[in-house]
């Protein structure tokens, strides 16, 4: 077993954002570990959220000793981790699975209203004209958030 501590990766966001730095070695690792210091503004938002992406293979996602779920590639996946913050210091461990690597840092997100994790544009073309359909993807409290497009052609003319 090869297991990677990230250290010195802590940084205050003021959207609540803590992103874990990714070291070049972690393509050895079967386990990714990393410390995070969970501190009052933290748990006093509405929503915290444990990011993951970059898997090649299957992983097992853990915060502080409890076991998230299983991650396969090309997934991204947002755990819900609000009910397990408390003050103080906790693990983020990224177990993988053999012959699977993690490309990418996972990433702590805590907000008090919504985030949006997505947008998918769909566009439908129908008597010269042009529909887009826009669904967002979002994280939180998403009542009332509504997409609204600004269009601008080559010409400069601004479509609603």
């Amino acid at each position: 077993m090869v297991r990677l501590e990230i250290k010195d990766f802590v940084r205050e966001y003021d959207g609540g954002t803590v992103a874990l730095s990714l070291p070049y070695s972690a393509k050895e690792a079967t386990e990714v570990c990393a410390t995070v210091m969970i501190n009052g503004a933290m748990t006093d938002r509405r929503f915290a959220y444990l990011s993951v992406s970059g898997v090649v293979g299957e992983a097992e996602v853990f915060f502080g000793g409890t076991s998230l779920g299983k991650i396969f590639s090309g997934e991204r996946k947002n755990y819900d981790i609000k009910s397990l913050l408390s003050y103080g210091e906790r693990e983020v461990k990224i177990k993988l699975a053999p012959g699977a690597i993690l490309t990418a840092p996972p990433v702590l997100l805590s907000f008090n209203s919504a985030a949006i994790d997505g947008v998918h544009v769909t566009e439908r073309h129908e008597g010269g004209g042009v529909t887009l359909d826009i669904k967002l993807r979002t994280l939180g409290a998403s009542d009332g958030i509504k997409a609204i497009a600004t269009l601008v052609s080559g010409a400069g003319q601004i479509y609603y």
